[in-house]
C-alpha cells in the first residue's frame, strides 16, 4: 500500500519552483550573483546587519559583471593612492607659489 501525503507534495512542489528560480537568477545573473543571493539571504535570516554590505558588494559586482572590483581596489591602494600623496605633495606647493604671485601682481595694480 503507498501513502500519500499532501504536506509532502506541497512541499515538493515549492521545492521545485525554488530550484526553478534559482536556474533562472543562475542563467540571467550568473554564478557570482548567485552565490550572493544565498550568502545574502542566509545573512538576513542570521546575521541581519551584514545585509546592507552584501547589498552594496551584490551592486559592485552587478555593475562590473564579476569580482573585479576587488582588483581595482586594491590597486588603488597599493599604486594609486601613494601616488595621489605624492602629487598632492607636489602639487600644492606649486598651487600656493602661484597664488601669492597672483596676490603680488593684484597689489601692483591697485
Amino acid at each position: 500500500m503507498f501513502i500519500f501525503s499532501f504536506k509532502r507534495l506541497w512541499y515538493l512542489i515549492f521545492a521545485a519552483i525554488a530550484i526553478a528560480g534559482l536556474q533562472i537568477f543562475y542563467n540571467h545573473f550568473g554564478f557570482s550573483m548567485l552565490v550572493l543571493l544565498i550568502v545574502g539571504l542566509l545573512a538576513l535570516k542570521f546575521f541581519p546587519a551584514a545585509v546592507i554590505p552584501i547589498i552594496i558588494v551584490s551592486l559592485f559586482v552587478y555593475l562590473n559583471n564579476g569580482f573585479s572590483f576587488v582588483a581595482d581596489i586594491i590597486q588603488f591602494i597599493f599604486i594609486g593612492l601613494p601616488v595621489s600623496i605624492v602629487m598632492a605633495g607636489l602639487l600644492f606647493p606649486f598651487v600656493e607659489s602661484c597664488q601669492s604671485k597672483l596676490r603680488k601682481r593684484k597689489k601692483e595694480y591697485k
